[in-house]
C-alpha cells in the first residue's frame, strides 16, 4: 500500500499511525480506540520485504526524500480489550462491520496492485 496515503486516510478516519522508515519506527501499526466497547483495533502493516533484484530494485530502497518508505504491506486486523486479544466471534457485529469498512477503504484506495499470495 502507498504509505503516505494510508497515513492520511488513517487520520481522517480517527486511527493513530506514524509513517514507517527503514532506520526508525520499525514497529508501528494503525490503531483505533473503540471507547464505547472498551476495546481497540490494530491493522498490522510491515515494511516491504527486500525484492528479488532480478525483478526490480529493492522494496526497502523505495524511500521519500526524508527517508520514509513509500510502501507498506498489510496483514492482520486484531481486536483487543484491556491489552488482550479478543477472538473475532466475540467482537460485536456492528463494531466489526464499521472497522472492516475502514480497512476496506485503506486497502482499496492505497493499493498498488493485487497480491495473489
Amino acid at each position: 500500500m502507498r504509505q503516505h496515503q494510508l497515513a492520511g486516510l488513517c487520520r481522517v478516519q480517527g486511527w493513530d499511525y506514524r509513517l514507517l522508515g527503514t532506520g526508525f519506527d520499525g514497529y508501528n501499526v494503525p490503531a483505533k480506540k473503540l471507547v464505547p466497547w472498551n476495546m481497540h483495533v490494530e491493522l498490522h502493516v510491515e515494511l516491504p520485504p527486500d525484492r528479488d533484484p532480478s525483478l526490480r530494485d529493492s522494496g526497502l530502497g523505495e524511500l521519500s526524500g526524508t527517508g520514509i518508505n513509500l510502501f507498506v504491506g498489510s496483514d492482520q486486523v486484531r481486536f483487543y480489550r484491556e491489552r488482550r486479544e479478543v477472538a473475532v466471534d466475540e467482537v460485536p457485529a456492528v463494531l466489526y462491520s464499521e472497522v472492516m469498512r475502514d480497512v476496506d477503504l485503506f486497502t482499496s484506495v492505497c493499493a498498488i496492485g493485487e497480491d495473489e499470495t
